[in-house]
């Protein structure tokens, strides 16, 4: 696909399953990547599609009708909108933060997805209209997410002109980079490819069968989300119990990050990349 110059917007609809987002990332990551997006900036949108994606389908398996999805790429930020056509008022955006120094002990799986997209975008709001949901975020390109662009923003996104709209009524194409877990060597377990909610059952059925693995490469895996976060943390406990500790090492920078947001970075052994 060529290079393409901001601005643009594009949406398409995809089926209410977990496994869809393969589709999504299918979607989404050739857009960024055609737009120049960088490596953080990419995660973070990929992250927070995903969290709000999943939380959408959780929350209301039998909606009817499938999930929206808006992508619209201007020179300075990157605006996502997520669309159920079908639902009950849930507002996702009100949950409360995770309480992250809480004892590993008390720490549960779940719980994580909103926490971690309000530290990864710059806006985040719900609307709600004739049994319509609707969740919008938007990342401010070159930002930390920590609101010091905030100002900026406002002010050159009042400035662009509106892209039209390109709609592609089916998703057709899967990711390409696919999660995969085993023994490398020296006994480790190592991970490559996207570790997301859709990959959390082939994890777990490989972990549940393998003896106390206590160290995890991670030196081929480009992302993770709260949903492997959950399944790191059954491992810990696991370890934990007969005296052990999970360690992660050849942690890249993006996925540190996520550690630290999510207070996992004082729960396991991480060992950063380089």
């Amino acid at each position: 696909m060529p290079d393409r110059q901001p601005p643009w917007r594009e949406q398409r609809e995809f089926r209410r399953d977990i496994a869809a987002l393969d589709e999504v990332f299918a979607y989404v990551r050739p857009l960024l990547q055609t737009s120049a997006i960088g490596e953080a900036d990419a995660y973070a949108v990929l992250m927070a599609i995903e969290e709000l994606f999943t939380n959408m389908v959780k929350y209301n398996p039998a909606g009817s009708g499938q999930l929206g999805l808006e992508v619209e790429c201007s020179p300075v930020q990157v605006t996502c909108r997520l669309t159920d056509p079908d639902s009950d008022r849930f507002d996702m955006t009100s949950a409360p933060d995770a309480d992250i120094h809480q004892p590993v002990e008390q720490r549960r799986p779940g719980g994580l997805g909103i926490h971690l997209v309000r530290r990864m975008v710059d806006s985040l709001d719900y609307d709600y209209r004739g049994r319509c949901s609707r969740v919008s975020f938007s990342r401010i390109l070159g930002s930390s997410a920590t609101g010091e662009n905030r100002a900026l923003f406002d002010t050159q996104a009042g400035q662009l002109d509106e892209p039209a709209l390109i709609c592609h009524p089916h998703a057709t194409k899967r990711e390409t980079s696919m999660f995969e877990i085993g023994y490398g060597s020296d006994g480790v377990i190592a991970v490559s490819g996207r570790f997301d909610a859709a990959q959390c059952d082939k994890a777990q059925r490989f972990l549940d069968t393998a003896d106390a693995p206590a160290t995890f490469d991670f030196a081929a895996l480009e992302y993770i989300s709260s949903a492997g976060l959950g399944v790191l943390l059954k491992v810990h406990k696991r370890l934990l119990a007969s005296g052990g500790r999970l360690r992660l090492v050849n942690v890249n920078k993006n996925i540190y990050d996520i550690f630290r947001f999510s207070g996992f970075d004082q729960v396991f052994d991480v060992a950063r990349a380089g």
